[in-house]
């Protein structure tokens, strides 16, 4: 019996070495070769204060847009149940990892995630989006941004913020990470 056990716990470890290697492997690929923003997922601090100044409601739309392994949307989905929440990732391990977290952890939220590029969807439905991208995508997302939402939408946008838009609040994070992480700024607009 416990043999078993043991062959089992070595497979999955090794399962999972697979599944992260790869995952390394895609964002490595994403960066380099596609010019796009990697899988990097937001530590528990960020996460808390992104949740905390989205401010939604019980009728909201939230955008995750470049939503990675899906936390944000979960997080979120925990703290306003009665919203509804979409999740965009175009990367596809990253992509699957939403999607099996939010079928096993999002049951009976209003949650759905889409494989598709970000700047081929439609935002106008959103009341509060939320990205994390490299400025080049920020730049890019921008005007269309501005030509596609309704007014009074509340963006929030880790690290890189628009180069051609003042945010309406700027939160610094690095107080409340750990020495060893990474220290983030939430820029929040109100379109």
């Amino acid at each position: 019996m416990l043999v078993i056990f043991l062959l089992s716990l070595a497979f999955l470890l090794l399962l999972s070495s697979i599944f992260f290697s790869a995952l390394f492997i895609s964002s490595a690929w994403s960066v380099m070769v596609k010019n796009e923003a990697p899988f990097v997922p937001l530590g528990k601090e960020a996460l808390e204060a992104v949740v905390e100044h989205l401010g939604l409601g019980e009728r909201s739309v939230f955008f995750d847009l470049g939503c990675g392994d899906g936390r944000i949307l979960l997080a979120v989905a925990k703290k306003y149940p009665g919203a509804e929440f979409i999740g965009v990732e175009r990367s596809l391990l990253p992509f699957l990892l939403a999607k099996t977290r939010t079928f096993f952890w999002g049951r009976g939220r209003n949650i759905k995630v889409v494989r598709k590029n970000i700047f081929e969807i439609d935002p106008s439905s959103a009341t509060h989006i939320f990205c994390y991208l490299f400025p080049e995508q920020t730049k890019k997302l921008l005007p269309r941004l501005q030509q596609n939402l309704r007014p009074g939408t509340k963006v929030i946008v880790c690290d890189f913020c628009f180069s051609e838009k003042d945010p309406d609040q700027v939160i610094d994070l690095s107080a409340l990470a750990a020495p060893w992480s990474l220290k983030h700024k939430l820029y929040i607009y109100n379109f």
